[in-house]
């Protein structure tokens, strides 16, 4: 009785260890490992080191235009051979049938310009200077019958596609600093904010009267819709009063106007820009600035190395800074200065072209044309979105190839749905950028590559990416392990004793 007693209880203990056992290492330990694992999601690794293999093409759709079909083919032909070797751009030529007049009829006959950006014309007409070329406002080119082909392809390389201006940028984006000039040009952001700011350091003397509003609708509201396919721009308006610029102008007797020095006016950018208001917005701001001088120090001009003095200067990346003096009459009669709405959005314009690298080198032969009612031309229009698809498409590539790395080094980082979801849309929003870019729908293209830019920078600035940052895996095995450790030490010795004791429970084979 008292041998079945104590093998019964030595079953029961022997029982209990194997439960206990079981609890601990088959529920116990997949429990605590599933519950402190990091959560990421599946990302597409492969698919983002597919993308630095993809080279950007853009197409041009060309079509050509000359009074007789034989010549038509020509110049078709020796176009085709001279672009042939663009590393950026596959040019599709077609014959075009137009009626053609001069230029500026042409201009303004609504079927002799493309309304679709990427697509340009070529045409011959005798009204062109003899053996010129004359780029119009809109996507046409126009060419004299005896102009050398070499000019056409000129022209279309340095001002119509801009290709060493886009090479340029490819290779600044993807080797930083290898470029020189490329690191002024305004950052790739898919919005911005336009302040107009007029400064009156004396308003109890001179009063100053400046309709921004009237500026805005009649001459910046037509370029902000240009550019809206580009980025979001907003424009605000400010009065500032009893601030100056904060150097001291330096005096030039001979002439009798102050003029501030080459050296001094980078001093003037930032203390004027802590009272500008830059901080009002997330979106980065371009500055324009009209500046009344104080009487004291009027007439007030900005110096240049050569020693020419200018009204105005821009600086790259921030914005620009206008002159307006107020006359004798202003200062010491108290008559009301009215400024010119027109030559001052005319300035500030030009400011603006320049911070978006809308600059042309000269070209024997060839000539531009000037501007009228818009403040972009159709073809620049065309070079912008290029500029910018490239811009979006490349830096968001390099972010997610970038955010790649990092994950794939740094495991205990969480990779929620959200992020997840941000890096498959940017994934396959560049790939949809560059299938654009190849078919020549430049629209849909700059709408693919602004999305792929926001939705990159969405994944890598997420704040969840920092959860589990500073808490890797050896301080949470540090951590865990000393309230583990004392249970799971009797359990480990005790499976030895499990063992033999299952082993007596079987009987042996017979022979």
């Amino acid at each position: 009785m008292t041998k079945a007693s104590d093998k019964l209880q030595e079953s029961l203990r022997m029982w209990s260890a194997v439960s206990f056992a079981i609890i601990i290492l088959g529920l116990g330990l997949p429990l605590w490992w599933k519950t402190t694992e990091v959560h990421r999601v599946s990302l597409p690794y492969q698919e983002i080191e597919e993308l630095q293999h993809v080279e950007p093409r853009m197409v041009l759709n060309l079509s050509v235009y000359t009074e007789y079909p034989s010549r038509t083919n020509a110049r078709m032909v020796q176009l085709k051979n001279s672009l042939a070797s663009s590393r950026l751009f596959d040019v599709r030529l077609s014959p075009a049938k137009l009626d053609v007049g001069s230029p500026q009829e042409s201009e303004e006959a609504e079927e002799m310009n493309p309304a679709e950006p990427g697509s340009f014309k070529v045409i011959e007409t005798p009204a062109v200077e003899k053996g010129g070329v004359f780029l119009g406002n809109h996507r046409a080119l126009y060419f004299h019958p005896d102009a050398d082909t070499g000019l056409i392809v000129e022209v279309l390389k340095k001002w119509v596609l801009r290709e060493s201006y886009l090479e340029d940028l490819v290779g600044s984006l993807e080797q930083p600093g290898s470029r020189s000039g490329q690191e002024k040009r305004l950052k790739s952001e898919p919005c911005f904010d336009i302040v107009l700011t007029t400064v009156n350091p004396e308003p109890d003397v001179v009063a100053v009267s400046f309709d921004a509003e009237s500026s805005i609708k009649n001459v910046i509201d037509p370029l902000l819709f240009q550019l809206k396919p580009v980025a979001d721009l907003k424009v605000k308006s400010q009065w500032l009063y009893f601030v100056d610029i904060g150097v001291e102008p330096k005096k030039d007797n001979e002439k009798e106007y102050y003029v501030v020095t080459p050296d001094k006016i980078p001093h003037i950018i930032s203390p004027l820009e802590k009272k500008l208001g830059s901080g009002v917005s997330k979106c980065p701001c371009l500055h324009f600035v009209l500046y009344i001088p104080s009487c004291s120090h009027s007439p007030l001009f900005f110096g240049s190395a050569d020693g020419s003095v200018e009204s105005a200067v821009v600086s790259p990346r921030w914005g620009g800074i206008q002159i307006h003096n107020p006359s004798e009459e202003n200062c010491v009669n108290g008559t009301k200065l009215e400024v010119d709405v027109a030559t001052v959005t005319r300035v500030f314009v030009t400011h603006l072209r320049y911070l978006l690298d809308l600059r042309y080198p000269p070209i024997t032969g060839a000539k531009m044309s000037t501007l009228t009612t818009k403040s972009l031309r159709g073809w620049e229009v065309d070079s912008l979105y290029r500029a910018r698809v490239l811009d979006h498409a490349i830096t968001a590539r390099l972010t997610l190839q970038s955010l790649s790395r990092l994950l794939g080094e740094i495991s205990n980082i969480v990779i929620n749905e959200e992020v997840g979801e941000a890096i498959h849309s940017s994934v396959n929003s560049i790939t949809s950028t560059f299938a654009r870019l190849s078919q020549g729908h430049l629209r849909e293209a700059i709408v693919s590559a602004r999305r792929a830019y926001v939705t990159a920078e969405t994944a890598f600035s997420h704040p969840s990416l920092l959860a589990l940052l500073y808490f890797p895996d050896d301080q949470k095995y540090a951590v865990y392990i000393p309230l583990f450790l004392p249970v799971m030490i009797p359990v480990l010795l005790s499976l030895k004793h499990i063992w033999k004791w299952i082993k007596t429970q079987v009987p042996p084979e017979r022979e």
